[in-house]
């Protein structure tokens, strides 16, 4: 699947225009979320349920949940910056959430495999 040149351009746009989180590894993803005034909460959404992007246009608030039944907090931290990632790409869209749902997980060679859907 190709990238398209509207993502790529978002995407360096937002590191340009952030470049100070991007100095050294790891990047603080709470500190961006707190920059881009997004709220960030914890939920005990079904196990299929990774993360959900709220976008309320009415009151231009948005809000990150997180399933909090995630033990890892390397997994919530993933979580937030996908949701980002729909934040910076998609908030022009018509859709107001994102509902990442977990459709398959492959643990038996060692890793996780993810595919995920928006509503």
């Amino acid at each position: 699947m190709a990238i398209s040149k509207d993502v790529i351009n978002r995407t360096n746009q937002f590191i340009k225009d952030n470049d100070q989180f991007f100095k050294e590894a790891p990047v603080n993803i709470n500190e961006i979320v707190n920059v881009c005034k997004i709220t960030k909460k914890e939920y005990p959404f079904d196990n299929d349920i990774s993360g959900v992007l709220i976008i309320d246009k009415s009151n231009q608030k948005v809000t990150i949940g997180v399933n909090s039944n995630t033990i890892s907090e390397q997994r919530k931290n993933f979580t937030v910056a996908h949701e980002l990632g729909h934040f910076i790409l998609h908030n022009n869209n018509m859709s107001n959430t994102f509902v990442d749902n977990i459709f398959f997980r492959k643990k038996a060679e060692g890793y996780l495999s993810l595919i995920h859907i928006w509503r």
